[in-house]
């Protein structure tokens, strides 16, 4: 205990109004290393929001969106109010969410290793990098797996590799899901529903050992697509001083009824 209490202290030497993804990692790796050698070890259900900003939500000031089960959680948890990604685009974010690491550690630099858009508008000189987490990083996954833990990674991966490889049990990749074009499957099945039904399903066959569970949506990511019975309710709504967009307010709702689910779960 006093060697996590030591690590903890350690931590306050990070700013304490900035958060990175680097110091979100360690606090989850000093969980799993602390829990290992409890006797009771929480599960884990970490949610992650494609392309949400902070204040797509009610409790941080949208009077348009409806998110009463995220506001929920805000209210009975801790809020972070100064916060920045280790890089704002899709691949490296979540490599450094992933490891804890900075990009010119894990060179994930970009979506894929060639130059986008108009060279007209590129002021930097571009990197290629590569496209894939390298299996030798560890990731929290890792450590939670050897701290006891089944783990779980359902929707956007995005990191070259399969969730198998870097620490995942099971692994539920959106971009395998047999006929899903954008949100939109089979029989209308909605994107957000099928992978919090997915994470359920993994919670309840996870009896024998503590979990957790990696739902990373692809909402709200373009293309911007929602159910037609949300999307009309906020056609009729009027337009909050933030938002007016009525697919993405519907967009947000799925993924709100999708949260409080799983916690009445």
């Amino acid at each position: 205990m006093s060697l996590v209490k030591q690590k903890y202290d350690n931590l306050r030497c990070i700013r304490s109004r900035v958060l990175t993804a680097g110091g979100l990692i360690l606090s989850i790796f000093l969980v799993s290393e602390w829990f290992a050698h409890a006797s009771e070890r929480p599960n884990i259900i970490f949610f992650l929001v494609d392309d949400m900003g902070w204040r797509d939500v009610a409790c941080f000031g949208s009077s348009f969106h409806e998110t009463p089960n995220i506001d929920r959680l805000a209210k009975g948890g801790m809020v972070f109010t100064d916060a920045y990604s280790c890089s704002a685009n899709c691949a490296p974010a979540r490599a450094c969410l992933l490891s804890g690491q900075y990009t010119p550690r894990h060179e994930i630099f970009n979506v894929g290793t060639t130059p986008r858009g108009l060279a007209k508008h590129r002021r930097l000189e571009h990197i290629a990098g590569t496209k894939t987490l390298r299996p030798d990083i560890v990731t929290w996954a890792e450590s939670l797996q050897q701290a006891g833990y089944r783990t779980g990674m359902f929707g956007k991966w995005h990191l070259g590799t399969t969730p198998g490889e870097q620490g995942f049990d099971v692994e539920v990749d959106h971009t395998k899901l047999p006929g899903f074009r954008g949100h939109f499957g089979p029989n209308g099945q909605y994107l957000a529903d099928v992978l919090t039904d997915k994470t359920i399903e993994f919670i309840e066959g996870s009896k024998t050992k503590p979990w957790c569970a990696y739902l990373a949506h692809y909402a709200v990511h373009t293309p911007i697509q929602a159910k037609r019975k949300i999307i009309t309710k906020y056609e009729a709504k009027r337009p909050g001083k933030l938002h007016q967009h009525a697919t993405m307010a519907a967009m947000i709702q799925s993924v709100d009824e999708g949260v409080g689910k799983i916690i009445a779960k």
